[in-house]
């Protein structure tokens, strides 16, 4: 008889053993520490102007798993392209930076702002930031930086929040009628939510 890792021993009698047992190979593999394709280590430094941080790379099965972790690294910011780990973030109290890749999104109907952009999955509280990825925009990764850099306390340079989110990109094909889109423009720019969390400070 096969021998049942902790991982199945929830499922009881059902399924057998060896479904059971390929069950627990692929969830084993899933669980454990991933190296980082670029640098062949468990864990990553980023560095650049004296910002080193580590970054983990890692599968998961559950938000569970996601939680304990956080809780476990003691995670305080967070950068997604997930909006389900950012409304995870966001329940958490975790800064986040969500990166939209606006190339899924025409810029020209309200209907696919409304549901593909920010302006329909990004919440106005001051812990979730929109990042814009679009042809062009070649400041985006440094803007991401200067966010880490900002909110660890090192930097007090706002320049990061114009290189990931340019306010003008998500309305400038849509007409003035729009009226919800264009206030939720402003609600989830990064300078006005920092703005407003100076004023509520």
């Amino acid at each position: 008889m096969a021998k049942l890792s902790l991982s199945t021993k929830r499922f009881g009698a059902r399924y057998g053993n060896t479904l059971k047992a390929k069950y627990a190979k692929i969830e084993s593999e899933h669980r454990r520490l991933h190296k980082c394709p670029y640098c062949a280590k468990l864990k990553a430094k980023l560095s650049e102007e004296n910002l080193s941080t580590e970054i983990i790379f890692k599968n998961y099965g559950s938000f569970f798993e996601i939680k304990n972790d956080l809780d476990r690294y003691k995670i305080s910011l967070g950068i997604t392209v997930d909006t389900s780990i950012t409304h995870l973030f966001n329940w958490l109290g975790i800064r986040n930076i969500t990166i939209y890749n606006l190339i899924r999104c025409d810029l020209k109907s309200p209907q696919s702002l409304a549901s593909d952009s920010p302006l329909g999955f990004c919440r106005f509280g001051a812990t979730q930031f929109p990042a814009l990825l679009y042809e062009g925009n070649n400041n985006l990764v440094s803007g991401i930086i200067g966010f880490i850099e900002y909110f660890l306390g090192d930097k007090k340079d706002l320049s990061w929040a114009k290189k990931i989110f340019n306010d003008k990109i998500l309305v400038s094909k849509i007409k003035n009628k729009y009226t919800d889109l264009l206030r939720s423009n402003n609600l989830i720019n990064p300078m006005n939510k920092i703005c407003q969390n100076d004023k509520i400070n």
